[in-house]
């Protein structure tokens, strides 16, 4: 195990925290050849509690018309007390995209498509993660391909370590991000937009960071473009069900060291 994975299970352990399997949904199909895989990373200090963008991304992801399957996975959001924590979820992330690759004994097509949706240091995480992924982070060959990758505002402040460039290749990406002058908190001042090389990006005024990761009418542009942009790959999403409007609320341990089991997305 990792040095710091180690170190992240022992405070999960002192805390009585039990860390469950990321949320996943997996559907069975009659050829494996259109299946696909969808990687979704929240920002720093986000999970589904919040009702966020990014949690209902994950609950609206659907399987294509045509019996294809659709494997998709939700990671919370690190926590802004332990900024590193980010490698934890690449990790699980790399891990995750590796298996399925593969498939799995209950039956479940391997995935051939790739997505990958990130916010804020997710969204750089997910960008780390493509890399490896296509840099022979599986220690073999994948017979999958990378097919979108959207960011939401990168932010690179506690995770400078990651990458802030996408290796050339991907055939769909894009970057929504915020006007840089635009700030309604103090704290944005840390939130400051890092644009992520070889990723064209789109603009969206009058809209801040948090609010880019909400299920509100000021951010229904964002939402637009990234689902659109991902059906542009091949991506596919259910009728945009909203659950109320997001609410803001404090980074916790727990929401750090555990990430979703099925359950808790209903």
């Amino acid at each position: 195990m990792h040095a710091r994975s180690m170190g992240y299970a022992l405070v999960a352990l002192s805390l009585g925290i039990v860390s469950p399997a990321p949320a996943t949904t997996a559907t069975i199909a009659p050829s494996a050849s259109c299946a696909q895989g969808l990687y979704i990373i929240d920002g720093t200090n986000s999970g589904p509690e919040q009702n966020n963008l990014m949690s209902h991304l994950y609950q609206w992801a659907s399987a294509r018309p045509g019996g294809c399957a659709l494997v998709k996975r939700y990671y919370s959001g690190i926590s802004q007390w332990l900024g590193d924590g980010v490698d934890w979820i690449v990790a699980d992330a790399v891990r995750d995209i590796c298996s399925d690759a593969v498939g799995a004994p209950d039956g479940t097509m391997p995935v051939r498509i790739i997505g990958l949706i990130g916010f804020s240091r997710g969204a750089v995480a997910a960008v780390t993660v493509a890399n490896r992924v296509r840099q022979g982070g599986c220690g073999r060959p994948l017979p999958a391909q990378i097919a979108f990758v959207g960011l939401i505002d990168p932010v690179r402040t506690l995770v400078s370590h990651l990458d802030g460039t996408l290796a050339p290749g991907v055939p769909r990406t894009i970057q929504i991000v915020k006007e840089q002058y635009f700030s309604v908190m103090p704290e944005h001042l840390a939130l400051r937009t890092f644009l992520i090389r070889n990723v064209p990006a789109v603009v969206v005024p009058g809209i801040g960071h948090g609010d880019m990761n909400c299920i509100k009418p000021v951010s229904a542009p964002v939402e637009a473009r990234i689902t659109a942009e991902a059906e542009q790959a091949g991506f596919a999403f259910g009728p945009h069900v909203r659950r109320g409007q997001c609410v803001a609320g404090p980074g916790s341990m727990r929401r750090f060291v555990t990430k979703l089991s099925p359950g808790v997305l209903r």
